[in-house]
């Protein structure tokens, strides 16, 4: 709790700046479009807010305080982030140009920035975020629909659409910000554990070198021995003998024991430089999942743009019959784009944990149209040997889809250009089978205990994580299924996944 409460202090002086900021420009631009007094009050209640955030960041770092105190200090930066989402849904109410759209949608612009820019600031603890962003954006959305208006109504969904979207987004990154935390303690720890095999290694060199010079020390006596005694000199050649056999020993024992310990050190190095690899893949693995979302989200809004123009042409526009094909195969392709794009914003929203009815069949075909564009670089062919009303199953959906993903996209690596993947679907008694064939290089007989393994992978480490068939595997067993694995190297595998039905009623 106490590095999320320092993570929410790191980005107060920024959000501070940003709110004085964008304030000052909000206030220039409505300048002589909303009552002067109320932009003045307005502004300087911006300077107010901003100076009591300061004061308590200040404060913050200046007291340094333990995890016993950071309830305390999470509570006084909520309230103040709630009062500056507070201040930023006033524009909404005292502050909105009824006689301007343009300056209405600023509002709405620079407020909206704001919520954004909370969730990279903010997420670490998610409760922040929310406190900030449902006073902020909240007014705006009620002023726009209670304005009447088509294009008021049209602009008070976006908004609400966008609060969704961001809040969404904000979930996601709270949840990588814990994994990431967790994961930074686990490695410090084996970084303690490390250091501290590197103590004992240098402890054993310092007694190797103590003893080797105990032995040194005996050796010259018994040499000073010999020579004053020399009626006992066949005595002392013998033991002189059996003192070098006894040296022998023990620095080969000493060399066994260091060389062990320079094995554990060098093992120990290499699965921590793993772990590291394997942490910076998941973490590019994330930024590209928001990214996707992001830039899916980006395409929608002008893509409804061009489509509702398209079919407004197509009906109030007289157009020649080729014309009027032309603009239907437009108006089928935006439709298809809107698919795909709905598909990517599916896949990428995190899981709900709860079982619904789903249909396998419309859940396979979703995710071919977001494979399509990778089977039809590599030259794949599809083909679909699907039964006939196959019965509809109770399972968590995205799961169920991130499992057939992953093994399309790992047929689909393994497939030679040209090659072909085969998907299939049938009942066997209580349950449903999916089965997904490739003519690929197959899988060695040898490797295949190993391949539900955690972070076994034969693929190359940008490619893969090794993590993709074993979280099949959990999700599987999960809803009491199973996954079977049949494989001929050179041939090609076939990954058949069976599924309870639960219940008859849900066909």
């Amino acid at each position: 709790m106490a590095d999320r409460i320092r993570k929410l202090y790191d980005n107060a002086m920024l959000g501070a700046m940003a709110t004085l900021i964008n304030g000052c420009i909000l206030v220039m631009i409505l300048w002589g479009q909303s009552y002067t007094p109320n932009l003045i009050a307005w502004l300087v209640c911006v300077f107010l807010v901003v100076t009591v955030r300061v004061a308590i960041t200040a404060s913050y770092r200046k007291a340094a305080p333990s995890s016993r105190d950071s309830p305390k200090w999470k509570m006084r930066f909520l309230f103040s982030l709630f009062l500056s989402g507070v201040l930023w849904g006033a524009p909404a109410i005292f502050l909105f140009p009824t006689a301007s759209i343009g300056h209405q949608v600023f509002i709405a612009f620079v407020t909206g920035g704001m919520v954004a820019g909370a969730v990279g600031s903010f997420t670490s603890i998610i409760s922040a975020y929310y406190l900030f962003s449902i006073p902020a954006l909240l007014p705006v959305v009620i002023r726009f629909f209670s304005a009447g208006s088509e294009i008021h109504v049209a602009m008070g969904f976006m908004t609400l659409l966008f609060f969704l979207i961001m809040s969404l987004t904000a979930q996601r990154t709270h949840k990588d910000y814990l994994r990431l935390l967790a994961l930074r303690y686990e490695n410090r720890d084996l970084v303690e554990e490390l250091q501290q095999e590197i103590a004992q290694r240098k402890q054993a060199e310092q007694d190797l070198r103590h003893k080797h010079q105990q032995i040194e020390t005996i050796v010259a006596t018994r040499t000073v021995e010999l020579k004053k005694a020399v009626e006992q000199l066949s005595k002392e050649i013998v033991a002189k003998e059996e003192a070098a056999r006894a040296r022998k020993k023990v620095e080969n024992q000493l060399q066994t024991l260091n060389d062990e310990l320079e094995c554990r050190v060098e093992s120990r190095t290499r699965e921590l430089q793993e772990t590291q690899a394997q942490y910076l893949h998941a973490e590019k693995l994330s930024a590209i999942g928001k990214l996707s979302a992001s830039i899916a989200h980006e395409f929608n809004n002008p893509l409804q743009g061009v489509m509702a123009i398209l079919k407004g042409l197509k009906k109030t526009a007289i157009l020649e019959e080729g014309d009027g094909e032309l603009l239907q195969l437009a108006v089928s392709e935006c439709e298809r784009m809107r698919d795909l794009i709905r598909s990517l914003q599916d896949f990428n929203r995190p899981s709900s944990g709860q079982k619904a009815v789903m249909d396998v069949h419309t859940a396979i075909n979703s995710l071919l149209l977001l494979c399509k564009s990778d089977f039809k670089k590599k030259q794949l062919v599809v083909v679909q040997n699907f039964a006939e009303r196959l019965p509809q199953i109770l399972a968590i959906p995205d799961q169920i889809k991130q499992v057939v993903l992953n093994l399309l996209t790992n047929a689909a690596d393994a497939c030679r250009p040209g090659g072909t993947i085969t998907i299939s679907t049938w009942r066997e008694e209580k349950r449903i089978a999916v089965g997904i064939k490739d003519d690929g290089i197959g899988i060695d007989t040898k490797k295949m205990d190993l391949i539900f393994q955690p972070f076994y992978t034969t693929k190359p480490a940008v490619k893969g994580t090794g993590l993709g068939l074993s979280i099949c595997h959990g999700i599987v067993q999960n809803h009491q299924g199973e996954i079977r694995v049949e494989s001929e190297p050179g041939r090609g595998s076939t990954f058949t996944v069976l599924l309870p039905i639960e219940s008859e009623e849900a066909s």
